[in-house]
């Protein structure tokens, strides 16, 4: 890859005007998936050794009106962190309405917009101070701009369906269910009442609940005191 694109820039974009140390650090494609049949490759990042060479390439690069390796189009960008290009990315309808408008800027690392007139030299931070700039100058075509990208964006972040978790009063009540389910299975009766408005239930147990538990463990103590035997005599006879 290195030497590759060594020769190609050499023969391609820059055949004059390199140093006599040009030379690449390293390149490699980036690390992802491999594409789908049909899709662009993925993109390459090179560094190169001298910044003079790498500023010459890139400003050689924005020269030249096509850009084709083997009948495939080539885009050369720097390469910026993501905080850096979602803040240069911007400038990007404010620059094309300058080009349109042929008035001379540059892009300053890392996103400060310089605008040369023939007066005087200026320089935006933010991107609707140039958009108001641009409509002082130009008052009379300022009815059409388009100030946001049309172009709909490719790394959207996909919505996860989130598991919605339940409520205090709808975990309240299936305790209460579940509570009640208990009380029917032991043949037991409860009441609930909620009369504070909060939602915090109240248990009431009578003589016959406390009954009807007592036997179920007098029945599991009798059962425990009995042989093998007795108990298979005992359910045969049931």
């Amino acid at each position: 890859m290195v030497e590759y694109l060594e020769n190609w820039i050499k023969d391609t974009i820059v055949p004059e005007g390199l140093s006599k140390h040009f030379a690449i650090e390293r390149a490699h494609r980036v690390p992802a998936r491999l594409p789908s049949p049909g899709l662009p490759p993925r993109p390459v990042l090179a560094r190169l050794l001298n910044f003079r060479d790498r500023y010459l390439k890139l400003q050689k690069s924005r020269q030249l009106v096509t850009l084709e390796v083997e009948n495939s189009k080539v885009m050369i960008f720097p390469d910026f962190t993501a905080a850096v290009s979602q803040q240069r990315a911007t400038f990007l309808m404010v620059k094309r309405k300058m080009r349109e408008l042929g008035l001379k800027y540059a892009l300053l690392f890392p996103a400060k917009l310089k605008v040369m007139t023939d007066d005087k030299t200026l320089f935006f931070t933010e991107a609707e101070l140039a958009w108001e700039w641009l409509e002082s100058r130009f008052p009379e075509r300022a009815g059409d701009w388009i100030r946001k990208d049309p172009r709909p964006r490719r790394n959207k972040t996909r919505k996860r369906n989130k598991i919605k978790k339940p409520t205090k009063q709808q975990s309240k009540d299936e305790q209460h269910a579940a509570i009640a389910n208990i009380s029917s299975l032991l043949g037991e009766r409860s009441t609930r009442s909620d009369t504070s408005g909060s939602g915090a239930g109240l248990m009431v147990q009578t003589e016959s609940d406390t009954s009807s538990a007592c036997s179920v463990k007098e029945y599991g103590k009798s059962r425990i005191s009995q042989t093998p035997e007795d108990i298979m005599d005992s359910d045969a006879t049931t």
